[in-house]
């Protein structure tokens, strides 16, 4: 007869130093008749160098620790077992080992996703630690979490290192730092332009005359062109001058992007402009009459 062999894995609560481990003990050819209510006190226990186990074989939290020990009946279980089969003298040679394996078990870490914005200070990077045995922490596993190296808007791959562990296997997964860009309390204001019909032709090289002026100096403005603006409306003559009128101007599409080009650290918002105006009066055109004269009594 012999104890049964048994596979664990490391965190088994069964398998604690204040456990009772549940070993059995089986017979070979069913004559002989095991006790119930063996414990753990009713075998010995080995490590893989024939030493009776003890706390060292222990993790700080209890378990176990990996690997194969061997498990065999002691005086107490022998004269256990003895006194159930009466009719029998059994012999130390009747009583056989068998082996208790605990194997490592398996941990999933995840660096813990972060970020920041632009121009600030890294914070300090985590991870979790999925499949850890009760009372392990994850601090006691020495994992260092890093991401790679930039420090322009983006997002970024965070890795984790992972020492070695007797007791554990490891898989790893990567986790996202994201730099954001930074916002801004700036308005963008489009200047007012009052120009008279006529005085600008649409499409001139010069434009009507729009700026863009931030109010505060952490926007910077590029050079813009008339492409970049936007007369809400607008209306031409035949000759293609802006008409009479008061238009909306603001800022397009083309604009924003140059602006956002301008500023790559900074989220750029078309809320963040203020529109401006064009006004555009009547000519004044003066006309005078051409000189005449005729010879008397001519038409």
């Amino acid at each position: 007869m012999a104890p049964t062999a048994t596979t664990v894995t490391y965190g088994d609560d069964a398998y604690k130093a204040s456990s009772d481990y549940g070993i059995t003990v089986k017979s070979k050819d069913g004559t002989i008749t095991i006790p119930s209510g063996l414990t753990t006190s009713d075998f010995t226990i080995t490590d893989e160098n024939g030493n009776e186990i003890a706390s060292s074989d222990y993790t700080a939290s209890g378990h176990l620790k990996v690997g194969t020990y061997t498990v065999a009946l002691n005086d107490f279980g022998m004269t256990a077992v003895q006194q159930a089969n009466t009719k029998y003298k059994l012999a130390a040679d009747n009583y056989g080992t068998s082996t208790l394996v605990v194997t490592p078990a398996n941990v999933v870490i995840t660096p813990t996703d972060n970020g920041k914005t632009v121009g600030a200070a890294d914070p300090a990077l985590d991870f979790s630690a999925n499949g850890l045995a009760d009372g392990d922490t994850k601090a006691s596993l020495g994992v260092t979490v890093k991401r790679v190296n930039g420090e322009t808007p983006g997002t970024y791959t965070e890795t984790a290192s992972v020492p070695t562990n007797d007791n554990y296997t490891f898989e790893t997964n990567t986790g996202v730092f994201t730099i954001y860009k930074k916002t801004s309390s700036s308005t963008l204001n489009i200047n007012d332009v009052n120009i008279t019909y006529g005085a600008v032709s649409n499409g001139s090289t010069g434009g009507y005359g729009f700026t863009l002026t931030p109010s505060s100096s952490d926007i910077t403005v590029p050079t813009l062109t008339p492409a970049d603006f936007t007369i809400e409306g607008a209306t031409y003559s035949g000759s293609n001058h802006l008409n009479v009128g008061s238009y909306v101007v603001s800022l397009n599409a083309d604009g924003l992007k140059a602006l956002q080009t301008a500023n790559p650290d900074t989220t750029i918002t078309s809320d963040m402009v203020t529109a401006g105006s064009i006004n555009v009066k009547k000519a004044n055109v003066t006309i005078v009459a051409n000189d005449a004269k005729k010879s008397l009594r001519t038409s």
